[in-house]
C-alpha cells in the first residue's frame, strides 16, 4: 500500500529537479521522476474509468516516453490493473503505479513530481484526503530566461520564446497557486532561498511534512532519463548561486520590462524587485495594450 503522498508542483524551469534532489538526500522519502501521465489522465479521460476508457488510457500510458523512463514492467502493471474492478477510480490507478515504482523502497513519504498538480488540487485531494502539496517558485524573469534557452526533451523545440505568452501562463498559474497558499496543506518554497540558504528551506519542509532531516546519499540524478539530463547540467554545481541573477545580463530590456509590467502583482507577492529597464515608447505601448488585454481575459474568466 502507498504511504503518505506529497505532490511536488511547479512551473517548468523553476528548480523542481534541484528540490527533488535535496528532498531525496535529506528526508526518508521516495521522489518520483516527472509523472506527466497524471496530467493526461486527468485532462483526457472521464473518471472513474469505464472498461473502454481504461484500455485507451493504458495504451497511452505505455506509449509515453517519459513514463517508460520510470522503468516499471508493463507485464507487472497489466497484471495489477487486471485485478481492479470497474468503475476504476483515479486513486486505484495511481496506487498501483506508485507501488510498483517504490517496490522495495520503504519510505515514510512518496513525493510525486509533476508540474501541473496545482491545477488538479481539488481532484487529487478528493482521492488523497491526507495528501500535501509543495510548490517551488522562482523569479519569473529567471524562468523565462532559462526556458528560452532550453530544448524540450519531448518536442525538441525551445520551451518558451514568446514573452507575452509566458506572462499570460505565469499570471494565470500564480493566481491559482497564491489562492492555494492559504491552505495548511500547501507549502511554497523559493528556488533562490534553496540555493542561498538550503538549511532554511529544509527546515520549513521538515516542519511541513513532519519528518526529521536525515543525511543520506542522493540517487535522484541517476533516475533522471538520459534524454532530460541536458536540462539539468548545473544540478549540484557551485554555479547555481551565480546563475540566480543571470537573467539580468542575458535577457533584453524589452523582455524584462514586459515581465515586470504584466505580472507586477505576482512578482510583488513573490518578493521579487523590479529592475525597471529603459525601453522605447513602442515597448511601453506594447506593455500597456497587453496589460489591458490580460485584464479583459481574466475578468471574463472570473465572470464566466
Amino acid at each position: 500500500m502507498v504511504n503518505r503522498i506529497c505532490f511536488l508542483t511547479y512551473l517548468n524551469r523553476s528548480g523542481s529537479t534541484l528540490l527533488s534532489k535535496e528532498l531525496d538526500e535529506n528526508f526518508d522519502v521516495f521522489v518520483s521522476i516527472e509523472a506527466q501521465f497524471i496530467n493526461r489522465l486527468v485532462r483526457k479521460y472521464k473518471l472513474p474509468f469505464s472498461s473502454l476508457e481504461f484500455e485507451k488510457f493504458k495504451s497511452d500510458l505505455f506509449s509515453e516516453s517519459k513514463f517508460r523512463s520510470w522503468k516499471i514492467s508493463q507485464e507487472r502493471l497489466e497484471n495489477r490493473f487486471h485485478s481492479l474492478t470497474f468503475p476504476i477510480r483515479l486513486r486505484e490507478v495511481l496506487d498501483v503505479i506508485l507501488e510498483e515504482a517504490t517496490e522495495n523502497k520503504h519510505s515514510e513519504y512518496t513525493i510525486v513530481k509533476s508540474g501541473k498538480h496545482f491545477k488538479y488540487y481539488e481532484l487529487l485531494k478528493a482521492e488523497y484526503q491526507d495528501s500535501t502539496f509543495i510548490f517551488i517558485k522562482r523569479d519569473p524573469r529567471a524562468i523565462f530566461n532559462s526556458a528560452s534557452k532550453s530544448i524540450d526533451s519531448r518536442t525538441k523545440k525551445v520551451m518558451q520564446d514568446n514573452v507575452l505568452r509566458f506572462c499570460y501562463v505565469y499570471k494565470r498559474s500564480m493566481r491559482q497557486v497564491n489562492m492555494l497558499a492559504k491552505r495548511k496543506d500547501f507549502l511554497i518554497v523559493g528556488y533562490e532561498e534553496l540555493v542561498t540558504n538550503k538549511e532554511s528551506v529544509l527546515s520549513k519542509v521538515s516542519e511541513f511534512l513532519e519528518l526529521p532531516i536525515v543525511s543520506r546519499e542522493s540517487r535522484y540524478h541517476g533516475r533522471i532519463p538520459e534524454g532530460q539530463k541536458h536540462l539539468h547540467g548545473n544540478l549540484g554545481s557551485s554555479l547555481l548561486q551565480e546563475r540566480i541573477k543571470g537573467w539580468a545580463i542575458e535577457l533584453g530590456a524589452r523582455e524584462i520590462y514586459l515581465i515586470e509590467r504584466l505580472i507586477d502583482k505576482e512578482m510583488l507577492l513573490g518578493g521579487y524587485n523590479r529592475l525597471n529597464p529603459t525601453v522605447s515608447v513602442l515597448t511601453k505601448m506594447e506593455g500597456f495594450l497587453y496589460q489591458l488585454f490580460l485584464k479583459i481575459v481574466f475578468l471574463g474568466q472570473k465572470l464566466g
